[in-house]
């Protein structure tokens, strides 16, 4: 991964949305030098945030944000999921550059809307697909292009806890994009020729939302990609595991920095070697940020564009999705 030196005038940015995700992008931002606004229509929430924060201005709306003489270098839309569109639409006809939190947006149509937009007005738009920025993955990623796994059979990506809260449209769309976006990457983005899916409402908390999913995919080449997205797992489980026929690679992100990721290789006397695997354990969400400020910058295209991986991830929650129905 191309990680450039930090560009000696940052652009200045705007973060729209001061929830729990929010906050994350907030305090990287302003650690980073790039952060001019913040904005959340929260008086209570906004007053906190400008008392942390005092060199940066604080505003209720986008729309206020918009009408501002002086327009930020960038916006990052923080806020729900199906607010993405619509809000994402007026930042793009503003002239502005995006960049999304993931997904792009709840349907298709509204995702390649935005695209085009971007496109027309030749406007930077990036998702926050932050596990494409995270070391480990990209060191993952680089055993794969080398060969050092051999030929890879399937790829495993787990994302499970327990959430009560169910904020989101359903747990497909609040943890899969993740997990979708990650099987794509390290498969060079390749055709799926097959999908299957079975999803369940197991706590029955609410009848008519997910909370548990379970997704294959069967990409051109072969290689079969997993994933369960998970609200009712009784412990936190966030796991990749990529098999290939020379060894296999396991990155468990809830273990120490050091201890994350694993190689498995089997030696020719069938001994079985564990091997932890070095990365330089770098804050992802740090790297995302830096990443973005780059590209305002032109020092970098985004590796996580709307138009490739962004674009991909939404086609395939919304074709899940409708293999689930009625979810």
């Amino acid at each position: 991964m191309n990680t450039s030196p930090p560009l000696e005038k940052k652009p200045k940015i705007a973060v729209v949305g001061a929830g729990y995700w929010g906050k994350f992008l907030i305090r990287n931002f302003h650690e980073l030098g790039g952060l001019g606004w913040i904005v959340d229509n929260r008086p209570e929430i906004l007053a906190q945030l400008i008392q942390q924060y005092p060199d940066v201005v604080g505003i209720a709306t986008l729309e206020e944000l918009l009408a501002l003489p002086l327009k930020p270098d960038g916006v990052i839309i923080a806020t729900p999921s199906l607010t993405h569109y619509t809000l994402g639409k007026k930042v793009i006809a503003a002239g502005i550059p995006l960049y999304v939190e993931k997904p792009l947006a709840t349907t298709l149509s509204d995702a390649q809307a935005l695209v085009a937009l971007a496109e027309a007005n030749n406007l930077p738009l990036m998702v926050g697909h932050l596990l494409l920025y995270h070391p480990a993955i990209n060191r993952i990623k680089s055993l794969i292009d080398e060969g050092a796994l051999g030929k890879i059979r399937y790829i495993q990506s787990d994302r499970l806890n327990y959430n009560k809260g169910r904020a989101d449209r359903n747990v497909l769309w609040d943890l899969a994009p993740h997990d979708f976006s990650v099987l794509f990457y390290l498969t060079n983005e390749q055709p799926v020729v097959a999908m299957q899916a079975t999803g369940h409402n197991l706590l029955g908390i609410d009848d008519e939302k997910l909370d548990h999913v379970q997704v294959q995919f069967t990409f051109a080449d072969g290689t079969l990609g997993y994933t369960q997205a998970s609200w009712a797992y009784p412990k936190k489980q966030v796991q990749l595991l990529v098999v290939g026929s020379e060894g296999s690679v396991i990155l468990d992100d809830t273990l120490p920095l050091e201890n994350r990721l694993t190689l498995v290789k089997t030696t020719p006397s069938g001994v079985r070697e564990t091997l932890p695997v070095p990365y330089l354990p770098l804050e992802p969400l740090r790297l995302e940020c830096l990443h973005w400020l780059n590209s305002l910058g032109g020092q970098q295209v985004s590796q996580s564009q709307g138009k490739t991986n962004g674009l991909l991830v939404v086609h395939w929650l919304e074709q899940v999705q409708q293999a689930l129905e009625p979810f």
